[in-house]
């Protein structure tokens, strides 16, 4: 009885920090929903109550989003957690990440467990339990966990059951639009790895995986022909910079500035044609791109640069991992170097920053775009489990711990200071008061964050019968504001404040009063949200002087 305490007590204590980890203080922790977060939470409520989205698209698989195209699962999952429970309905876009990240932790090291041994899968489980990587993305609604979700599936009935793998490996571009590249590069990597055991598959059964495979992508593909899949990758991709052209004339120029300074006319030398043209320029933004996303800093010091994807101060992995992860390599392909699944997750690592070095709309490595390298680190790591004994773990669990709890101090502590900005962070308490004001003209400036989208979901907007969410929106312009008007009441834009308006209350932020010299001459303040993060925006109710 007693053995059996000492052996349970210990369980519980990991399974409560499991579900902490992922679902605790998910209102808070990051500290507040972001934009992204909110529309995806609105498209959902839209959904559950007009079987639409908000431009009126029924049940679309991509939703249509005020500046772009969103994948549908992540947001069918999420109408589905506000429909099953309501009471998380302001953070259900996060809920339903955190089911998915830990079905993915869940269902990968099975999958480790199944493909390499018991004691492979247990330390897959406790490196993935406690990295900071899926930790964050299981805390935010960036879509990436459903992705992972899917693939390890994918792979888990790979390749004993190839109609569900299949299934599984196309259902992940409906959840993020980085999978329906790698998609395509897993089923070419998977047939040249695994080309001797296909070839033996009958005809008629390669026939019945492809028609499968193309009725379940059908949807996707008429997206992608009708550049609803695909609208934001065209304007983000490395091919797509209008400032190519400049960039190449102008390395041109310097080429024969020296020796022909001042002349006009000047040919273009062979030599300069050959260094500086647009297929070069398109290789070195690539493998920039491609370098840096296995960068120390990235992965093992601060993460990605924009703070709602990395933490400044500490990195996606840990420097721990960076040894185990050099000594499992060596494991395996010393002990077993043909084994198929080394050389598909060896592939993997190498194709899966693909899709981000293909574009070029973020500062540095973007991890939401790169966590599929999650699953070739995480199989490499586990591949010590072949080598060690049990009683080891004595030595890996704590030290993982040790590492963990620093991790935690600076994100539940630290990072929320320093990333409040990042993540909009008290607009949902200003929207909330102006429901104070039922009978007054609401105006809302779009400094510092555009509060559209906030309104619509925190004061659960319906359109009237028969109506789209967007029929009910309609540009407005007139001395004071210049944006967007809805129900003649609320307006959302940027504010000319020399020309105050007659009436009504305005939500804005002390940044942007403070750039207004004569803001005191016809405004007065009424209220002032208080912060609660060093970073965060300050927030003001502001009314005009000479209304009654």
């Amino acid at each position: 009885m007693r053995s059996k305490l000492i052996l349970t007590l210990p369980l519980l204590l990991f399974g409560f920090f499991l579900a902490y980890s992922r679902f605790g203080q998910l209102d808070t922790l990051p500290p507040s929903l972001f934009s992204d977060e909110v529309d995806a939470q609105y498209q959902a409520y839209i959904l559950n109550k007009l079987g639409t989205d908000y431009f009126g698209n029924r049940f679309p698989t991509h939703f249509h989003s005020f500046a772009d195209w969103r994948t549908s699962l992540s947001i069918y999952t999420t109408a589905l957690v506000q429909t099953i429970c309501p009471i998380v309905s302001d953070i259900s876009v996060r809920v339903a990440s955190a089911v998915y990240g830990l079905g993915f932790l869940l269902v990968f090291s099975l999958f480790i467990y199944r493909t390499l041994s018991p004691l492979s899968g247990l330390i897959a489980f406790v490196n993935l339990a406690f990295s900071p990587w899926l930790i964050h993305f299981s805390r935010t609604g960036f879509e990436v966990t459903g992705m992972l979700f899917c693939l390890s599936l994918s792979l888990l009935f790979f390749p004993k059951n190839l109609y569900l793998s299949a299934i599984f490996l196309i259902t992940s571009a409906y959840f993020y639009s980085t999978a329906k590249l790698l998609i395509i590069l897993i089923f070419i990597l998977a047939f040249f790895i695994w080309r001797s055991e296909i070839v033996k598959i009958k005809a008629k059964n390669i026939f019945k995986i492809l028609l499968l495979s193309l009725i379940v992508a059908l949807p996707l593909l008429k997206d992608i022909v009708s550049n609803r899949a695909g609208f934001r990758f065209s304007y983000i991709s490395i091919f797509s910079n209008p400032q190519i052209s400049k960039d190449i004339d102008y390395l041109r120029y310097q080429d024969i500035l020296i020796d022909h300074q001042g002349e006009i006319g000047v040919g273009t030398p062979l030599t300069s044609k050959v260094a500086h043209n647009r297929l070069q320029y398109l290789w070195q933004n690539f493998y920039r791109n491609y370098l840096s996303s296995f960068s120390t800093d990235f992965l093992f010091l601060k993460g990605d640069s924009n703070l709602r994807q990395g933490f400044s101060d500490t990195g996606l992995v840990y420097s721990l991992d960076l040894v185990l992860f050099f000594v499992g390599l060596f494991i395996a392909f010393h002990r077993h170097p043909k084994n198929k699944f080394n050389l598909f997750f060896l592939a993997l690592l190498l194709i899966s920053p693909i899709p981000f070095s293909l574009t070029r709309d973020s500062t540095g490595p973007h991890a939401s775009r790169l966590i599929l390298l999650l699953l070739p680190l995480t199989y490499f790591i586990s591949q010590i489990g072949l080598v060690i004994k049990k009683s080891h773990l004595i030595i890996l669990l704590p030290a993982y711990f040790l590492f963990f709890l620093n991790f935690w101090h600076y994100y539940s502590l630290h990072y929320p200071q320093i990333s409040a900005r990042y993540w909009h962070t008290g607009i949902k308490e200003a929207l909330n008061q102006t429901r104070l004001y039922p009978e007054k003209n609401l105006y809302f400036s779009n400094n510092p964050e555009p509060i559209l989208p906030f309104f619509l979901f925190y004061y659960r907007y319906l359109p009237p019968k028969g109506t789209s969410v967007t029929q009910n929106l309609g540009h407005y312009q007139d001395d004071f504001i210049d944006g967007t008007r809805l129900n003649g009441r609320y307006y959302f834009g940027h504010l000319n404040w020399s020309h105050p308006p007659q009436s009504g209350l305005i939500v804005t932020s002390r940044e942007e009063i403070k750039e207004q010299p004569d803001f005191s001459r016809n405004f007065k303040i009424i209220q002032v949200f208080n912060k609660n993060y060093i970073e965060q925006p300050t927030y003001l109710l502001v009314q005009p002087i000479n209304e009654n």
